[in-house]
């Protein structure tokens, strides 16, 4: 279905949070400045999936903002 001003389909699900997991477990190290250049997103925009992320009991931050690290729990 086409929308205008490039609205999605709310039928279509939202890849990004699943996109996000992937890249953590390949770098649990990766910076937020880091998933936004590898997804082609805003930071505004990971920061959003990260607080859902955390708020759903999925993801977890181990240590400091800088030089910590991301857990996925579930």
């Amino acid at each position: 279905m086409v929308r205008k001003g490039g609205q999605k389909d709310p039928a279509t699900p939202n890849r990004r949070p699943a996109e996000i997991i992937e890249l953590m477990i390949a770098n649990p190290l990766i910076t937020r400045k880091e998933l936004s250049a590898a997804l082609r997103i805003n930071e505004s925009a990971v920061q959003k999936y990260i607080l859902k992320l955390k708020a759903g009991g999925i993801i977890q931050r181990i240590g400091p903002d800088r030089g910590g690290r991301w857990q996925i729990i579930k």
